[in-house]
């Protein structure tokens, strides 16, 4: 690393501050750019005590891929010295406890600067029971990959001197799962990447609360097409949902983007803003109606890939059977798919979207929750597959119900999808066929 310049500034005011004072932010909206390392704090917060000096190494606080070629530090009654391998010591030039403002900007080698105000919190010595122990927050920003959930411990984003005793978090789009010793699973819908706020309350022994957010930075998943002389063979497989052609358009559309070429097929034709008007999805049919025609239809349409999704009129206006006694009819299916296929064929096995609830069942029958139920269907799905995949079976999960909320994506009959809805459906799809092009 090459050697930092350093400039001490300080002048004879004191600044108290708190937390919610503090801003971090790039120097310039210019430097915002694809090929430039950029400078990001991992935590803001210093903690010394009162009478003594306080040493950092300068990557406690920052991160970059590109070498650190500039840092200077400098705030009201501190004074900052350079230490050798890139560390940094902070004395006081009073005599006071308190918080106070340390300013820093940091550049590295693509220059790209970060000018941050770090608070530089001074303690009396030993434990002061008049005054509780505050919370401070000393990262924002959690790391996740599409498609795969993330692990966190709260150790890393949070500490106190008293001990924190209660974390809760919040989303609305994010799953978030407590597994103990304030450590969390984040997981979401495949085919959501990008930046989410994440609302955080944590407490600590002291009766101290502090509410705050963090950052769920979610890295898009990068897939390689394959060669662009193969034609995509899809049969859209499934009930009235698929024969609505708003998701056999949005799948059609983004493999297009990519290059690809697409042949849909199947005994259905329906015209649309696509080429192609040839599907199988027939509105009302249950898993047995597909059952009764799987041998015709792959024997005379030799699909490549078997976008595959029906339960729902199972479940939403039948209902006759538990959620696991129809999942184990769909795995019949799935069996007689591959055994009227030629070798290599895929099956994009899609759960079905969540619905409203609602009670169903006949009067000779126990009434269920069609909601509750297609949870059980597609739990019981997700095992099916993952089984099939463990050993060996060319088969994807397409997981619509992960994807979509039932208060925002049903029409009004609480079961069909509305335009969003559809649109998801087309691209959760498409994230489980570029899924089965990066295994093949």
């Amino acid at each position: 690393m090459q050697k930092l310049m350093l400039t001490i500034l300080f002048t004879t005011t004191m600044v108290l501050i708190s937390c919610d004072q503090l801003f971090n932010e790039p120097a310039s909206d210019k430097q915002q750019d694809d090929d430039i390392e950029i400078i990001t704090l991992l935590a803001d917060t210093l903690h010394a005590q009162k009478g003594e000096v306080y040493e950092f190494h300068l990557t406690d606080y920052f991160e970059s891929d590109a070498p650190f070629v500039y840092a200077e530090f400098y705030g009201d009654h501190l004074e900052v010295r350079a230490l050798p391998n890139d560390s940094f010591r902070v004395s006081q030039l009073n005599d006071s406890a308190g918080h106070y403002i340390l300013n820093a900007e940091v550049t590295n080698e693509d220059d790209y600067t970060l000018e941050s105000e770090l608070i530089y919190a001074v303690n009396e010595p030993g434990t002061n029971t008049d005054e509780p122990a505050q919370i401070y927050k000393i990262r924002n920003d959690i790391n996740g990959k599409q498609g795969t959930s993330s692990e966190i411990n709260i150790d890393n984003y949070f500490e106190s001197e008293a001990q924190i005793t209660s974390v809760e978090l919040f989303s609305d789009i994010i799953t978030i799962e407590p597994i103990g010793n304030n450590h969390f699973v984040l997981s979401q819908p495949e085919d959501l990447s990008g930046d989410h706020i994440i609302d955080v309350v944590v407490m600590n022994s002291d009766d101290q609360t502090l509410e705050t957010e963090l950052n769920y930075q979610i890295d898009p998943i990068t897939y390689n097409p394959p060669p662009s002389d193969e034609t995509l063979v899809i049969m859209p497989l499934g009930d009235s949902m698929t024969n609505d052609s708003r998701p056999r358009v949005k799948f059609w559309n983004l493999l297009e983007e990519d290059g690809h070429k697409i042949d849909y097929v199947g005994n259905q034709q329906q015209s649309s803003s696509i080429p192609d008007p040839d599907h199988e999805g027939v509105g009302g049919i249950k898993i047995e109606g597909i059952m009764d025609k799987a041998e015709s239809l792959m024997q005379t349409h030799k699909p490549k890939y078997v976008a595959l999704m029906v339960g729902t009129n199972d479940i939403a206006w039948y209902f006759d059977e538990t959620g696991q006694e129809i999942a184990d009819r769909w795995n019949d299916l799935i069996d007689l798919i591959f055994s009227a296929s030629e070798q290599g064929t895929y099956i994009l096995a899609a759960t079905i979207p969540p619905v409203s609830s609602s009670n169903v069942g006949k009067s000779t029958m126990e009434i269920r929750d069609r909601a509750v139920l297609v949870q059980h269907y597609n739990a019981a799905l997700r095992n099916h597959i993952e089984n099939r995949r463990s050993q060996g079976d060319k088969i994807i999960l397409a997981d619509m119900e992960a994807a979509m909320d039932p208060g925002q994506h049903l029409s009004g009959d609480g079961v069909h999808l509305s335009s969003e809805g559809y649109s998801i459906m087309g691209s959760v799809y498409y994230n489980a066929m570029n899924k089965i092009l990066s295994e093949q």
